[in-house]
């Protein structure tokens, strides 16, 4: 939330394409006019969840800590497995990596099942070619 003070807009929520904003205009002298005007918000990413994309940040960066911890001899113990009877934060990386492989198909499954099927292999195609070059 901010208040801008040029043109007194107050941004009250942001939903997934639009902000809305707070106009107060003075039409009386004992109640203010309150009109709402939605703003387009244009990102190059499309629909995205946001919050999904920083769960899989979050998930790659303690990923690549766990995997690069330094000095294996001295190892810090949060970052080891745990013994047969036990748990510790490094645990949690693959299933959180699941969670959220699993999230994301679910999004992008109801995109592919609406392509044609020469659109949906032409589009894996170039995907695996593009995995494999890398």
């Amino acid at each position: 939330m901010g208040l801008n003070r040029s043109n007194k807009s107050l941004i009250l929520s942001e939903k997934q394409d639009n902000i809305l904003t707070w106009n107060e205009n003075k039409s009386t002298k004992n109640s203010p006019k309150i009109t709402m005007t939605e703003i387009p918000i244009r990102t190059g990413l499309g629909q995205r969840y946001l919050a999904l994309d920083v769960l899989r940040g979050m998930t790659i960066a303690f990923m690549i800590i766990v995997n690069t911890p330094g000095s294996w001899s001295h190892l810090y113990a949060p970052l080891a497995h745990a013994d047969c009877h036990g748990f510790t934060p490094t645990d949690l990386v693959f299933p959180t990596f699941l969670f959220v492989v699993g999230n994301a198909m679910s999004f992008s499954m109801k995109k592919l099942s609406e392509m044609s099927k020469g659109a949906f292999f032409r589009k894996v195609g170039t995907r695996a070619f593009l995995i494999f070059l890398l």
